[in-house]
């Protein structure tokens, strides 16, 4: 006996579903294209997003490379300079110091 409920029950289902696209066949396939237009146009945009993100980060890390080596450059170029000044002035006083005249 419940079997025969549930056979029945499918059955009445399934006539529904069937009625239901009968009826809205043309709407639904028209609706499912929509949805599959969405989802790739959906796609696509997460697509571009991570590119667009992936260059950004690619971008960020190469400025701060730069940044990182500009500054080592101007840090070396300061001691450089202070250093030859440095020697500079230890030869003017070894100059003073034996008498040597330039």
């Amino acid at each position: 006996m419940r079997v025969i409920g549930w056979l029945l029950i499918g059955t009445v289902i399934l006539a529904y579903a069937v009625a239901f696209h009968e009826r809205y066949g043309q709407l639904l396939l028209v609706l499912a294209g929509w949805i599959l237009l969405g989802v790739l146009a959906l796609a696509g945009l997460a697509l571009g997003a991570w590119g667009c993100w992936s260059w950004f980060c690619h971008w960020w890390e190469l400025r701060q490379v730069r940044i990182q080596a500009a500054q080592a450059i101007q840090r070396a170029n300061t001691h450089f300079e202070n250093s030859q000044a440095e020697m500079e002035q230890l030869a003017r006083a070894y100059q003073l110091r034996k008498g040597i005249t330039p």
